[in-house]
């Protein structure tokens, strides 16, 4: 066969390819770029604990004890990881949303736990990618999100509506104000572990977003540095 003849070849049998199949590929591969951005942020976000908040003294001059190179270049490549992360999260919800109907096997809803997930058999035993299923509704609202505070680290900004909130999902079943408990529980014991809680939010203009937030103690109150007030 001629150059062409096997190029055309090559392009029936892509052609020919279910349409189903082509999801599943493209869903794998942006859940290893998904997995791969959170093992790098996890083991950032280990070594920036050992920087304090502040990078200056009270007179406004630089820590001296402080690599104050390396931790601007560590923050910077969080914050880009951070952004990247939320676009391979979009694009997860854009297929797994764009397609449901049309690929069966690729969405799978989730009785046990209120999300829509993609199959297991797509990511792994133990690896799903989540995301709120469309029943679930934002139940609190942040607000006065500090610049040096866990929440502007993750993304977080003012007039956000967190839908889940690692495990805690308002589904009508709880009143607000007992998810709201929940969520302090959460919180604390995040806190305590060193561990990062997985937020599902919307945001005007963007839609869906996903963080990934490390509670941890700052300079300032609370662990989260921003305020969530419940939606009623």
């Amino acid at each position: 066969h001629s150059l062409l003849q096997r190029k055309m070849t090559s392009t029936s049998i892509s052609d020919s390819k279910p349409e189903s199949d082509r999801v599943r590929s493209e869903l794998l591969r942006l859940d290893e770029d998904r997995k791969s951005m959170e093992e790098e942020m996890v083991a950032l976000r280990h070594e920036l604990q050992a920087f304090p908040d502040k990078l200056v003294d009270d007179e406004g001059f630089p820590k001296a004890d402080v690599d104050i190179v390396r931790c601007r270049t560590l923050r910077h490549r969080v914050a880009v990881l951070q952004t990247d992360h939320q676009q391979v999260m979009k694009a997860i919800e854009s297929l797994m949303f764009g397609t449901k109907g049309s690929i069966g096997s690729v969405w799978k809803s989730s009785e046990t736990d209120g999300t829509a997930s993609v199959d297991s058999g797509l990511v792994g035993q133990s690896q799903k990618a989540s995301v709120p299923a469309p029943s679930l509704r934002a139940f609190l609202r942040v607000e006065e999100v500090h610049p040096e505070g866990p929440a502007s680290e993750c993304g977080l900004q003012n007039g956000d509506r967190i839908v889940q909130f690692g495990e805690v999902q308002c589904d009508g079943s709880l009143p607000v104000s007992v998810l709201g408990s929940r969520v302090g529980q959460s919180v604390k014991s995040a806190t305590e572990s060193s561990s990062t809680i997985e937020c599902a939010i919307e945001r005007a203009g963007q839609g869906m977003i996903t963080l990934q937030l490390q509670p941890r103690q700052w300079s300032g109150r609370g662990s989260l540095g921003c305020r969530v007030i419940p939606i009623e």
